[in-house]
């Protein structure tokens, strides 16, 4: 059984050699982009981050910042200073939501870290049928509150762009936000309209 899994961003790893054939050629992918998150699955079968601090989180993010200034990111902390919720998105997610953000999916069912915060994924799909990242978060609560953060962080991070038609579970929570958050946009379950 797999206990240990690395998820590493694609464009990580060093950049292949290019043939001989410069007509056929591909263009390089690989930059070696360190993002990537150590996921492990605990006894009870659920997976959780290996190593998470939200110190180093945010020295990360502001390199990442540094790299990049499309590099957005957002940490929610309550009144004692503690993380309760955290957005990210880099600069190709960004981009790729001007192009392919009319329907997004959301799923916050994926993977959960050891301080119970569920990994939360937005979604679409390109041109050539692929799925692609438009950001991800982590939430303290799947509630209605931690839900408005997460979709009005993205709002903001997408320059006020809201999703057409947004893909989502069965969880109330989650509709209310949106309601609040997409005003405009649609929202399907997995059994149709909601």
């Amino acid at each position: 059984m797999l206990k240990h899994v690395i998820l590493q961003c694609s464009r990580g790893g060093k950049p292949r050699p290019r043939g001989s054939k410069p007509a056929k050629a591909c263009p390089q992918c690989k930059v070696e982009c360190p993002a990537h998150l150590n996921v492990m699955r605990t006894k009870e079968g659920k997976w959780r981050l290996a190593e998470w601090d939200a110190e180093a989180m945010h020295r990360y993010f502001m390199r990442m910042r540094g790299d990049n200034a499309d590099f957005f990111y957002a940490m929610d902390l309550n009144d004692k200073g503690r993380l309760r919720n955290v957005f990210w998105a880099d600069a190709r997610s960004r981009a790729a939501c001007k192009e392919f953000g009319d329907v997004v999916t959301f799923d916050t069912t994926y993977l959960v870290n050891k301080y119970d915060m569920p990994f939360a994924p937005f979604v679409s799909m390109n041109h050539h049928g692929q799925s692609i990242l438009l950001g991800c978060g982590l939430i303290s609560h799947e509630d209605t509150k931690s839900f408005s953060w997460l979709f009005q962080t993205w709002l903001e991070c997408m320059w006020g762009c809201a999703p057409k038609t947004f893909i989502i579970d069965q969880c109330q929570a989650m509709r209310n936000a949106i309601q609040n958050i997409f005003t405009g946009t649609r929202h399907h379950g997995a059994y149709g309209i909601l």
